[in-house]
């Protein structure tokens, strides 16, 4: 059985730092998956809902960068003992670099 191909628009690239931050504005704190020129894929403790925008802090080496994303998906990445934990895919709507507002 082949793999489905990939739908992705923009190449993706794993995060450069151990374990790099997503925080909701309103919402749980999330772990960067990867990312890339139109998005990026994280997880999450809870469900985000597609269709809505988000705003969040992406913390990396480069110092913190405010977002505003689109919940284009969010599905169930995997149960534990620990509950649910939920991958998400982003689209970029705007973006603040850091020491810019």
């Amino acid at each position: 059985m082949t793999p489905p191909p990939d739908r992705r628009r923009w190449p993706r690239q794993p995060p450069h730092e151990a374990d790099p931050d997503v925080r909701l504005w309103t919402g749980p704190p999330g772990r960067l998956l990867d990312i890339g020129a139109g998005g990026m894929a994280a997880e999450f403790p809870a469900r985000l809902l597609p269709g809505p925008q988000v705003r969040a802090l992406v913390t990396g080496p480069g110092g913190t960068t405010r977002v505003s994303l689109l919940v284009v998906w969010c599905g169930v990445a995997r149960i534990s003992a620990d509950g649910i934990t939920y991958r998400a895919g982003l689209a970029f709507v705007t973006c603040t670099p850091p020491g810019r507002g």
